[in-house]
């Protein structure tokens, strides 16, 4: 996806530290819960996509490519599936 590649090119020219990063995704999170508490969607959606390009920056930094996060994710994706399709979960 445009955006995941745009997300790679910001976060090699990112200066944060990885602890800096993990505070993020943390702040980020708590931003989230506390759109879900508001009922707020629109706040919530915006925040999830929030956690989430927090969530590649950090991949990135720890060195993953974007084929490598993929074939990740689709890895996951298939364990997923079979947990909750398959299963009936």
């Amino acid at each position: 996806m445009k955006a995941i590649r745009e997300i790679e090119k910001i976060s090699l020219r990112n200066k944060k530290t990885l602890w800096e990063r993990m505070l993020s995704l943390g702040e980020e999170y708590g931003e989230a819960v506390r759109a879900f508490n508001k009922l707020g969607r629109t706040d919530l959606e915006e925040e999830l996509v929030d956690t989430i390009q927090v969530c590649f920056d950090i991949l990135f930094a720890l060195g993953l490519s974007y084929e490598q996060i993929d074939e990740i994710l689709q890895d996951k994706n298939k364990k997923w599936k079979e947990k909750y399709v398959d299963k009936g979960l």
